[in-house]
């Protein structure tokens, strides 16, 4: 899954249908600007015929100007046409630019792992409806006791272990590394230190040092 691409769009059948009229109403405008400007070299062309005989006497005034009025109309024409296509144009670009709030698309490149929405099913805005896993290094989020904190610097080597894993596995994870620390304490969020009362925790980012390919969650 590359960045931007179209992962699910929301039934969007009136929004389709206006842009499709929108559509058809600037190509109607631009068939328009294109026939009324296209009138314009021949009519500069009579004008200056008319004037060159009237400069030989062999035409009047009158006529100079009969070819002059109608050559304004023309460009006044053809620039109302210019400014419609120009409207129909903005009117396209805005239906568009509405019809995307309909699409969800990947913010950046990587794995779908699970959808919980299939075509026709009406979707909750309570619930995500995708999960995706990004294509960038495996992080952790930790909570680090506040009793721990003068111990504990960016640059660390750590060890991560599956919670609840009977027998302590460290080895089917890579090696990880601080990179992070919040420099605030925040409250626990971790059911083991709820259960104990009010902690105060720092907030730590690990990274992993390696990939360790063929694990789901690693993949990139």
């Amino acid at each position: 899954m590359q960045r931007g691409q179209l992962l699910l769009r929301v039934a969007d059948d009136a929004s389709r249908a206006d842009l499709s009229v929108a559509e058809s109403e600037s190509r109607l405008a631009q068939a328009r600007e294109k026939a009324k400007a296209a009138r314009l070299p021949q009519l500069k062309a009579t004008l200056a015929r008319w004037q060159a005989a009237a400069r030989e006497g062999a035409a009047d005034a009158q006529n100079v100007d009969d070819a002059a009025q109608q050559l304004r109309d023309a460009q006044s024409e053809s620039d109302v046409a210019a400014a419609e296509v120009k409207v129909a144009q903005a009117k396209v670009d805005q239906l568009r630019s509405a019809q995307k709030r309909f699409e969800l698309r990947a913010p950046e490149a990587g794995t779908v792992v699970r959808v919980r929405t299939h075509t026709g099913s009406q979707a909750s805005p309570a619930q995500p409806v995708i999960t995706v896993l990004p294509q960038k290094p495996l992080i952790v989020r930790a909570e680090l006791n506040e009793s721990f904190a003068n111990a504990v610097r960016e640059g660390m080597r750590a060890t991560v272990v599956f919670d609840g894993d009977p027998g302590n596995n460290a080895a089917a994870l890579p090696d990880a590394k601080v990179v992070r620390i919040s420099p605030v304490f925040g409250s626990a969020h971790l059911q083991d230190d709820t259960q104990r009362g009010p902690v105060r925790i720092i907030e730590c980012v690990l990274a992993f040092e390696q990939p360790r390919p063929g694990r789901a969650w690693d993949k990139t």
